[in-house]
């Protein structure tokens, strides 16, 4: 079990991480989602000692992560920027093989071969898709407990995300795998992660599943008699609304069921409710905890 207790990571007046709690069972697949900046790598490094938190504690069963070598054989870190530039596929397996005691390589050597990449290919020669693939069937291959990922889906093509999706699915589901993945666009990890952590400004804003943060919201589209007037009702019940030609999308942070109760007291000529995404659900987060880029013109 993964245990995170009021973590804060600083860098000299800077906080990085501001008093972070967590806690993962095995078998969980965490979104670590958040805008640019706001801590996923940080946060990443030091729940696998790569950093030292300044307060709090990370705990595996019940043991620190920070400079515990017994602990680290147990998780994967697949950075953002990837390394090995002088080594060819075969070297990478070597280097996870003499660290990680379970590391699979027949396993690792069958995911390159389903992916077209030779053991004597050099790593400086690969695409930034090919390196990724390397890293994702070393990560699959370690047989480790904790599984991170940041930002590691940049660069892959479709098919090859969604086949490392399944992947990682089946190793949560089969093998009680950990598997944390960092990134900020949302729509990659969609119908991945059974739970989200979103981070704002080195805070965690939401802790809660996928279903759960959509149920937060309803959208709909109302259409309005001309020259309406929906200022007040928008200030007073309404999160965030665009209007073209008399039809207000608006974003309410209520079920539909009131939803449907406010919109009736308009007395509107249609109404029609628009299913949010979890990408529209996470925008509004941001927007309601001060991140919004607005007015902003093109002349």
């Amino acid at each position: 079990m993964l245990e995170v207790k009021n973590v804060v990571k600083k860098f000299g007046n800077y906080t990085a991480v501001s008093n972070m709690n967590l806690r993962l069972e095995p078998g969980t697949i965490l979104g670590l989602i958040g805008s640019n900046g706001a801590g996923k790598s940080t946060i990443i490094r030091t729940l696998t000692g790569v950093y030292r938190q300044e307060e709090g504690e990370v705990l595996y069963d019940g043991q620190p992560v920070y400079d515990n070598v017994d602990v680290k054989r147990d998780l994967f870190y697949f950075p953002d920027e990837l390394y090995f530039a002088g080594a060819t596929v075969k070297d990478t397996a070597n280097f996870y093989r003499c660290f990680f005691p379970n590391f699979n390589l027949q396993l690792f050597y069958q995911l390159c071969d389903s992916f077209k990449l030779k053991k004597s290919q050099p790593i400086f020669a690969c695409s930034k898709g090919m390196k990724r693939q390397v890293m994702m069937n070393a990560a699959i291959a370690s047989g480790v407990k904790y599984i991170y990922l940041d930002e590691a889906f940049d660069g892959l093509d479709a098919v090859a995300r969604q086949t490392y999706i399944k992947l990682f699915i089946e190793l949560s589901h089969e093998k009680g795998t950990c598997v944390i993945v960092a990134t900020h666009n949302i729509r990659e990890i969609d119908h991945f992660c059974d739970r989200l952590c979103l981070l704002y400004k080195s805070n965690v804003i939401a802790d809660t599943t996928p279903e759960e943060l959509l149920s937060r919201r309803t959208r709909a589209i109302v259409e309005m008699p001309e020259n309406a007037d929906l200022t007040a009702f928008i200030e007073e019940h309404v999160s965030s609304y665009e209007c073209r030609n008399n039809k207000y999308t608006l974003t309410f942070t209520k079920s539909k069921e009131e939803t449907k109760d406010l919109i009736d007291t308009l007395h509107p000529l249609s109404v029609e409710y628009v299913a949010m995404t979890l990408e529209d659900a996470f925008v509004c987060e941001l927007e309601e905890s001060g991140y919004a880029i607005k007015n902003i013109e093109v002349v």
